[in-house]
């Protein structure tokens, strides 16, 4: 059946016959008729909307693997050799940190927050009055601390066990 089909397909394709429908000249560079390639076309379009998701998830799967084939082969994601030890080459190394100055350039660290007198958490510009917090982090830092307060137990801390360890060793001496 598979030597049939082979051969049925290589005598159509030599007479320049479509080898799907077998009925109608093709035009040149060509196995299929327009009318064959046009359904072979929408059926494909059908196939694949109805699993776009299918098909999404396995060609990123191939790309991923592809990438990891060649980063462990020491070829950069372009196709060049990539510096020693690294996974870029020199060119896309240099793109790359092009792109991460010009992303962070506008960007203010939290570092710098207190030289510009803004929120310590988030960094907006309104604060409370004689506070280093905006209103919305510092009432959140009020409910933690209230929280925590409740929390926190003065005859189970450790303060506590110690000291009540120590005295009963003090009264020992005394005694």
């Amino acid at each position: 059946m598979i030597n049939y089909n082979k051969e049925r397909y290589e005598y159509l394709k030599s007479r320049g016959i479509c080898v799907t429908c077998g009925s109608e000249k093709v035009e040149s560079k060509r196995v299929r008729c327009l009318e064959c390639l046009y359904k072979a076309n929408e059926s494909s379009i059908k196939s694949r909307e109805k699993n776009i998701e299918k098909v999404r998830k396995k060609e990123r799967e191939r790309r991923k693997q592809k990438y990891r084939e060649m980063r462990a082969d020491g070829i950069c994601s372009c196709g060049k050799k990539a510096i020693k030890g690294k996974s870029y080459c020199v060119e896309c190394k240099i793109k790359a940190k092009r792109r991460y100055q010009e992303k962070t350039k506008e960007v203010v660290r939290r570092e710098d927050f207190v030289y510009l007198n803004l929120c310590r958490i988030c960094g907006s510009k309104e604060l409370v009055k004689n506070k280093k917090l905006c209103k919305r982090c510092y009432e959140n830092a009020l409910k933690g601390l209230e929280i925590a307060n409740q929390k926190r137990s003065i005859e189970k801390h450790i303060w506590r066990k110690i000291n009540t360890v120590d005295l009963e060793k003090n009264r020992m001496r005394c005694v």
